[in-house]
Formats: structure tokens, C-alpha cells, sequence
């Protein structure tokens, strides 16, 4: 059994009996095609965010990150994964974020356990990225992760990622990038790239409703979550993997960085291809 820093195979995962997964027409049918993947890229309401690590004196990208990882864990199909040919399903993933230190030129990575506190994640997060001396930890890439970074220099549109070309990777891609003012809310373009073979437009829309549900309970005085029936969330193009009905999306590389008490966040162009190793 493979091994990491998260524990042995089978310490976070139950095998999916493929034979009765109600998923299982579709896992064959998009298993057939070359390129499974797709890119969705939506605004995100991130004001209570902003608001709550002003308060708190915490990393605004860091408290992102854990969000994020917290929305995605609530979805199922996020969590699925593949080995040697076996559908199984992680208890849980954990956030793997590009980093830059204060006045370096040159990224590097960071992975750790998620956690349930958030302001405790942001501190450990804080951290363990400072006292990192290497560029990635290798023992750490594992199917179990959550690839996070930003481009905080423009508004993101849409975003694609490097790759190595794997049919089962199912790691999730997230990115964003800088927030503007918008109606006197503060809104990010976030991109989430995913595998088609588990994950649907449906479960794009439950992402969205947990993290946009996350963000307003950090506002004691906000306390509802917007829903997929509320707003109507239509997913064009890759979704459906039907030729011909594409949506042109504008495309950038992953990247980035800290976002700053000003409001800015500071990163660098992600250059390194990631795989999902087995």
C-alpha cells in the first residue's frame, strides 16, 4: 500500500463497488472520451471573508484556502479517486497552496491537514510555510490533495492548468484572483477545474453553495446560505462534453499568492507541472 504524510491507503478511503454505483454510466461514458476535464470560473461574494480576518488579524488567502477545502470535502464527488483501476472515496482532502514569502521572487508549496478551527489553520498555515526550506515535500504529493493557488494582479475570467495527461486524476484545481468593489461588496473570480468522470455541473453548484454558506457564517448577523434553486446556475459547455457546444473561455496559468492587510495579495506565476501520483 502506498504511503504519505496522511496516513497508509485505506486509513481515509472506502472502496466503491463500481458495479452498483449509481455513477457508473456515467463514469463509463465520460471514461471514453480523451480530455475528462473542465474549467468552471464564477464570482464569489467574499465581503464577510474580508471583514472577518480584518477582525481577526488572519491571512485572507490562508482563510481561503481552508474554506474552500471545507466546501469541497461536503461534496462527495470531490472526494472520489482512482487506484490501480479501483474507484474509492477519500473520508477527506486536504489543501496543497502555492506560497511566496515576504520579498521573494519564487513560490513554493505548501500541504497540511485542514483542520477544524479556522484560525488555528491560518496560524499553523502562517507557519509552517516559513519555516519550509524546500521547494515542495515529494512524500506529500498525494490523490488525497486540493491544488490551491491565485493570480492576484487581474481579475480572473478564466483559467486553465498544467498537466500531466491522467484520465483517474481527480485532484481538484482552485485558483482566484484580486477581489474588487463591486456595488460595495468585495467579489473574486474563482476557477475550480475537475474531472468530468465524477464530478457534474449539479456538484459544481454544491461547491458553490457550501463555500458561499461557509463565507456568511463568519457574519453571526448573516446567517443564510444562497441556494442552487434561488439562483439559477447554468453550466455550459465542457459540462455536458458534447462537441460543438463549448463556451470560449478567456484562459491564464495558476499562480500566486498572499493577500495582504491593504487588500492586495502578492504571488508569482505557478511554473511547475503537478501531478496526481497513484
Amino acid at each position: 500500500m502506498s504511503t504519505g504524510i496522511f496516513g497508509k491507503q485505506g486509513d481515509h478511503m472506502k472502496k466503491i463497488d463500481t458495479e452498483r454505483w449509481e455513477r457508473r454510466e456515467l463514469y463509463d461514458f465520460f471514461s471514453g472520451m480523451s480530455q475528462p476535464f473542465y474549467s468552471v470560473t464564477f464570482q464569489v461574494d467574499v465581503t464577510e471573508l474580508y471583514q472577518y480576518v480584518k477582525q481577526k488579524g488572519l491571512s485572507f488567502y490562508h482563510a481561503l484556502v481552508w474554506l474552500c477545502t471545507k466546501a469541497a470535502n461536503r461534496v462527495e464527488n470531490f472526494r472520489y479517486t482512482v487506484r490501480e483501476k479501483e474507484v474509492w472515496l477519500l473520508d477527506e482532502r486536504f489543501p496543497s497552496f502555492t506560497e511566496l514569502k515576504k520579498g521573494a521572487a519564487q513560490f513554493h508549496i505548501v500541504t497540511m491537514s485542514c483542520g477544524e478551527d479556522l484560525q488555528e489553520f491560518c496560524r499553523a498555515a502562517k507557519e509552517k510555510s516559513a519555516a519550509q526550506t524546500s521547494f515542495v515535500d515529494t512524500s506529500s504529493e498525494t490523490d488525497e490533495l486540493i491544488y490551491f493557488s491565485c493570480l492576484p494582479w487581474i481579475e480572473l475570467t478564466g483559467l486553465t492548468n498544467e498537466r500531466d495527461f491522467d484520465p483517474d486524476d481527480n485532484v481538484p484545481r482552485i485558483a482566484w484572483g484580486k477581489y474588487t468593489e463591486v456595488q460595495g461588496r468585495k467579489k473574486l473570480g474563482m476557477s475550480l477545474e475537475v474531472n468530468h468522470r465524477f464530478v457534474d455541473g449539479y456538484h459544481v453548484g454544491r461547491f458553490y453553495e457550501e463555500l458561499a454558506g461557509e463565507i456568511a457564517h463568519l457574519n453571526p448577523k448573516k446567517n443564510g446560505r444562497e441556494k442552487c434553486s434561488g439562483k439559477r446556475m447554468i453550466f455550459y459547455g465542457a459540462l455536458w462534453g458534447r462537441k460543438g457546444s463549448e463556451k470560449n473561455l478567456k484562459s491564464g496559468t495558476a499562480g500566486g499568492r498572499e493577500q495582504d492587510e491593504k487588500g492586495k495579495e502578492s504571488g508569482n506565476r505557478m511554473l511547475f507541472q503537478r501531478t496526481s501520483p497513484q
